[in-house]
């Protein structure tokens, strides 16, 4: 039985050559370097999943402890030189972010009740023919149909007001458009395999949508010291979190400063955002139905393969190279054997939280 990723299929919509490429379903490679969005957004995913286990203090020893070995599990050659030096910075900037993360997140936090960390769940789901939801009395032949194994990972589960909801860490450079959110195939088979086969962790509670946090992938401004010794009151990229706790840092009175912490701390936060998606089960039905559809194709031993093109996505492709030499009718397997290598599942490193004589 085939295992379907919700990803996998996204990435056959974007571009089925990619997905040839990069599939479990096909011939599973990955580039040698990884990209630097997958490792930071891996490392803070980390981080985040042990800072709601143990407590804030874990949140920057556990990406940290991430960070370290994630560089071991890389090839020597590839620290060095200019993406080396690029992922670096993004290194120390996703550090800013998180610490950040961690002065705005108590308040965001009052209005649910932590479940479970990073989350791994699975559904054995039929593919009818044609694709279509069943009727009750079509039930009995589920077990005469093809079948896939739907396998999902959610960052968390929590819940609030006696209902639960998926958890998503989403990093971002700018905040999307949250109408779009409702077009999220992703989460909304999450929300769908959990009321499918609803496992003992959600204690009977009704899986109802999910809750997005954004984190802006950039650390807050500094405001400048004058000449006098105070701070400059001016425009800055910042928060009043931030802005208060370098006051505190500085051992700076905040009393000469609420005109600018009040004016912070107004209207939405410049770095994190965090949206509430209640799915309605109509969305939903709509969602498992799409997928199937998808899966069909993917599991088609002849399904036909063929790229697309994309000005903007294929400037960050991992692929362009091979991309480009098929497009050129040349020999890809030489690139292959050189910069690519087998698939691996993104590493699951165990964190601990340190006795107190390891410290």
């Amino acid at each position: 039985m085939p295992d379907i990723h919700v990803s996998d299929a996204k990435q056959f919509l974007r571009c089925r050559l990619l997905w040839d490429f990069t599939s479990p379903l096909r011939q599973n490679l990955e580039p040698n370097w990884p990209p630097h969005q997958l490792f930071i957004g891996s490392a803070i995913h980390y981080a985040l999943d042990a800072r709601y286990r143990y407590g804030p203090a874990a949140v920057i020893p556990a990406f940290a402890d991430w960070v370290t070995k994630g560089v071991a599990a890389l090839a020597p050659e590839t620290q060095t030189g200019p993406r080396w030096e690029k992922m670096l910075q993004q290194v120390d900037t996703a550090d800013k972010v998180l610490r950040h993360y961690n002065l705005w997140a108590p308040a965001a936090d009052q209005d649910w009740t932590w479940l479970a960390g990073e989350y791994t769940h699975q559904c054995d789901f039929p593919l009818p023919e044609p694709i279509r939801m069943l009727a009750p009395s079509e039930i009995p032949t589920l077990c005469e149909m093809p079948r896939v194994r739907y396998v999902m990972r959610a960052d968390g589960l929590v819940e609030k007001d006696g209902e639960a909801w998926v958890v998503e860490w989403k990093t971002c450079t700018t905040f999307p458009d949250t109408d779009e959110l409702w077009r999220d195939i992703q989460n909304a088979m999450y929300v769908m395999a959990l009321q499918y086969n609803p496992p003992p962790i959600l204690h009977g509670l009704p899986v109802v949508g999910t809750v997005y946090t954004f984190l802006r992938k950039k650390a807050p401004a500094e405001p400048k010291t004058l000449k006098d010794g105070t701070l400059s009151k001016a425009a800055i990229d910042t928060s009043a979190e931030a802005y208060r706790a370098y006051l505190s840092y500085q051992q700076i009175s905040p009393l000469w400063y609420g005109d600018i912490l009040s004016a912070l701390a107004q209207g939405e936060h410049n770095f994190f955002r965090r949206v509430w998606v209640r799915r309605p089960q109509a969305s939903l039905t709509y969602a498992l139905e799409n997928l199937l559809a998808v899966a069909r194709d993917m599991i088609d031993p002849n399904v036909v393969i063929y790229p697309a093109p994309d000005w903007f996505r294929c400037r960050f492709c991992s692929f362009s190279i091979p991309c480009i030499l098929l497009h050129n009718r040349q020999d890809i397997t030489p690139n292959l054997r050189a910069d690519y290598k087998e698939g691996t599942k993104r590493p699951h490193f165990a964190y601990h939280v340190p006795e107190e004589d390891e410290t």
